[in-house]
């Protein structure tokens, strides 16, 4: 975890980085990565990922997203932000899970 000193109370805060895998069912990796790289950044404009990758060794069909958030706080309010907020969001993550075996 990176860390640093909130300027107002001296208080040392730490990062909390999420790592989500997907795995996604066969011969569906390529309709994955197309809503994920159109659909899906339009959607996470206020929160987006760090970094995003897919496997190349190992166990294939994977789709790894990392995010950064300012503590535990943080997270909860982007998520619900996104989800709650975001009518596009629950039709595109609905799209998704037909096309992953796992999230």
């Amino acid at each position: 975890l990176s860390s640093n000193v909130d300027q107002f109370t001296g208080i040392r805060m730490s990062k909390l980085y999420e790592m989500k895998i997907d795995s996604a069912k066969l011969a569906n990796m390529a309709k994955a990565l197309e809503i994920n790289s159109t659909i899906v950044p339009e959607l996470q404009t206020n929160h987006p990922p760090l970094g995003c990758f897919t496997t190349d060794i190992g166990p294939l069909n994977q789709y790894i997203h990392i995010y950064e958030y300012d503590g535990y706080g943080a997270r909860e309010e982007a998520a619900m932000n996104l989800s709650h907020y975001n009518p596009g969001w629950l039709s595109a993550n609905q799209s998704l899970r037909e096309l992953y075996d796992t999230q």
